[in-house]
């Protein structure tokens, strides 16, 4: 026996059965069309039952515009469906019912412009062998997706009256015995076949001493009686009226005794829902959401902001759930009901991206509503880290005002998703320490830090905050300010040709070094290098110095007792500088410092000289240690071309008296006598730092003198 189940539904009426209702056509006239392919249902091919199962059309108004239940044999199940013609354009979708169960499939055709004349669909025949694909449709009442498919009204097309494949029927309707106050356009009247196939629906009603409607319908076959059910109020209606089509047929014109001036009345009572004979609840209705979308982590879950009361109107619902990405199943994203809401869960695995949207359907014994929320799956901002920690920086105590740049400060950090935003240095600031300042310049990609004239020993902390826009992080390094010493002594290696050297740095004029008493560690004896072995590495000196003036040294190669002893003459000792001292062949390391001589043959207090790489100084670029203007040859508190013609007539040892800045002077006497009167120091006059009073001062005293911004200490590289 086949069973027919009707539901009543709120403001308009759902109708399950396990056959949509659209009226077939006839094949191969214009007002149909046929689409031939082969099924598969989840990929394989089903075994259907002829006349119980089913392939159906849907117009977009998801109305069936026909179904087919005839399968046919060939390398898998094929079927033809004859549907009505739609409107040109219309997008076709398709279900399927096999065994009791409902199947969707995401593929359409488009119903092409001008129509087909009735002939097979564009691209649908059967020599283009297309195969759809279904997959069971989720959801509905424990049914595990149903066999039926429900419809607002019943979803028979109907034909044009007064053509020869239909035929009308008018009449006036009562609901159990009174006249009903229908709504035009929701409230309808439809016809049936045999079969309870719609075969005609009208929603129009006409005021004449009651409520009139007239049904157009699809001729059915001749002798075929037709049945009647009507829509009202939200509620579902029956009669026991029926009429037979007559044989023959009625050549598109009114049926016989149903026409206007027959005054049939036709009482319906209304559909019992069984189980005491109530009425079936109103389907549920998919209400407009507050908010439709929802973002989640992957292996986090969020609950809806809406509850499911919110999402739905109706009464006794169930709630099941599906979740599509890019619109295919997909066990990445899940949903489950929570109490009043819906818990959206992503996986451990998901894949982040916004293609994700969840199906929830509402189903009662009225019918079913779904809604959709898109769901997008993302990483949290990741917070940026401190890759490379900056180095803590050593300043010496100066005289002089300066500032320091740290340069690349982004290459400090990484930020492993990149984002928000590009990552960018948020903030930088002193947090200990008084006599330091500090700015940055994201454009430049730097940091720079300010110390004034002879700042305090002390050490400061300077933060760093980079920021992705969202997130940021700090990075901290010390600024060390200590006491500046006179000489710093220290080597550095080359491994790849195996060479020592040793560097000092001299930072006052004070001090002039023609020797140094050291203690070394290594692993095996040392010797200088040869002149040819020498050239790459140290530029092709004449000896085993980088400076001359060097004439003796003594290395104990004896590795149980070693030392270095390098000295040479006082009057050209290494003064104010850096100065590469001797290159050695083999790797070692100062391990002590037995003793500095100076230029006067006394021994450099040991407070005065460390053995380390020299702190950050700010030299003073302006005036010397005996704060007199470096270029003043002639101490006069000013620059002028009187110091250059001194300083030339010193060079070439011209003592002859001449006219000076203050009168008459002889430039030889005149300048030994200044260098006596400072303690035999000539820093003012030696401005190219090489420990001598040369031409190569002379050409520096002669830029600054044409061209103001050049400064004679700072620029003496250039």
């Amino acid at each position: 026996m086949e069973y027919i189940y009707i539901y009543n539904i709120q403001t308009v009426t759902y109708i399950n059965m396990t056959k949509p209702t659209g009226e077939n056509p006839v094949a191969g006239n214009n007002t149909s069309s046929k689409a031939t392919f082969k099924v598969t249902i989840e990929g394989a091919a089903p075994s259907p039952t002829n006349g119980d199962d089913w392939v159906a059309a849907y117009d977009e108004n998801d109305t069936c515009i026909g179904v087919a239940d005839t399968w046919t044999d060939y390398s898998g199940k094929w079927i033809g469906v004859v549907f009505n013609r739609p409107g040109s354009g219309t997008t076709v979708s398709m279900k399927a019912g096999v065994g009791g169960t409902l199947y969707e499939t995401s593929q359409t055709w488009e119903f092409p412009s001008g129509g087909t004349n009735g002939t097979d669909l564009p691209g649908w025949g059967f020599s283009d062998a297309k195969t759809v694909n279904f997959t069971a449709v989720s959801g509905g009442g424990g049914g595990g997706g149903g066999g039926t498919v429900d419809a607002t009204k019943p979803t028979g097309e109907n034909p044009v009256a007064g053509n020869n494949t239909s035929s009308k029927a008018t009449f006036k309707v009562t609901i159990e015995g009174a006249a009903p106050s229908p709504t035009n356009g929701d409230d309808w009247v439809a016809a049936y076949d045999e079969n309870d196939t719609c075969i005609g629906v009208a929603d129009t009603w006409t005021d004449y001493s009651g409520k009139w409607i007239g049904v157009v319908f699809n001729r059915p076959g001749s002798g075929t009686t037709v049945s009647m059910k009507a829509g009202v109020g939200g509620t579902l209606y029956e009669t026991s009226q029926t009429w037979e089509f007559p044989s023959g047929g009625t050549n598109g014109t009114d049926l016989p005794g149903w026409g206007f001036s027959d005054a049939k009345t036709v009482d319906f009572t209304a559909v019992s829902g069984g189980g005491g004979g109530g009425t079936t609840p109103a389907a549920p209705v998919a209400t407009v959401p507050t908010n439709a979308s929802y973002n989640v982590m992957p292996g986090g879950f969020v609950l809806t902001s809406e509850t499911l009361a919110d999402m739905f109107d109706g009464d006794d619902i169930t709630y099941s759930y599906s979740a599509t990405e890019n619109d295919e199943p997909t066990g990445d994203v899940d949903a489950e009901t929570s109490g009043d809401k819906v818990k959206i869960t992503a996986t451990e695995g998901a894949s982040p991206g916004s293609g994700y949207v969840v199906t929830v359907t509402a189903t009662n014994a009225g019918g079913e509503a779904t809604k959709t929320i898109s769901v997008t799956v993302f990483l949290p901002n990741q917070v940026p880290t401190v890759s490379t920690p900056f180095p803590n920086l050593s300043f010496g105590r100066s005289t002089s005002a300066g500032s320091y740049v740290i340069e690349n400060v982004l290459s400090h950090f990484t930020d492993s998703d990149n984002g928000p935003s590009p990552l960018s240095i948020s903030s930088v600031s002193v947090t200990a320490g008084t006599n330091v300042s500090v700015s940055n310049d994201n454009s430049a990609d730097t940091i720079t830090l300010n110390y004034g004239v002879s700042p305090a020993t002390e050490s400061a902390t300077i933060k760093v905050t980079a920021t992705d826009g969202t997130a940021t992080v700090d990075a901290t390094f010390t600024s060390t300010v200590s006491v500046t010493k006179g000489v710093y002594l220290w080597t550095t290696q080359d491994t790849v040709n195996n060479y020592t050297t040793i560097k000092m740095k001299t930072t006052t004029e004070s001090i002039k070094v023609p020797g140094i008493h050291l203690k070394y560690s290594a692993t095996s004896g040392l010797s200088f290098p040869s002149q040819d072995s020498l050239s790459p590495v140290g530029g092709g000196v004449a000896s085993a110095y980088h400076t001359s003036g060097w004439q003796q040294f003594h290395v104990n190669s004896d590795t149980t007792k070693p030392y270095i002893v390098l000295f040479g003459d006082a009057s050209k000792a290494l003064g104010s500088g850096d100065h590469n001292v001797a290159y050695f062949e083999s790797l070692f390391t100062i391990s002590d410092i037995v003793g500095i001589a100076d230029q006067y043959g006394n021994l450099v207090n040991e407070d005065n000289f460390a053995l380390s790489e020299p702190p950050i100084i700010f030299e003073d670029t302006t005036r010397d240690d005996n704060d007199i203007l470096y270029g003043d040859v002639n101490v006069s508190e000013s620059l002028t071309t009187h110091d250059l013609t001194m300083l030339v007539k010193y060079l070439v040892n011209d003592d002859e008296e001449y006219v000076g800045e203050s009168g008459n002077v002889k430039a030889v006497t005149y300048v030994n006598e200044k260098i006596a009167e400072y303690n035999n120091t000539f820093s003012w006059i030696d401005v190219n730092k090489n420990g001598e009073i040369d031409v190569g001062d002379a050409c520096r005293l002669a830029e600054k003198l044409a061209n103001g911004d050049y400064n004679i200490i700072g620029d003496r590289d250039k």
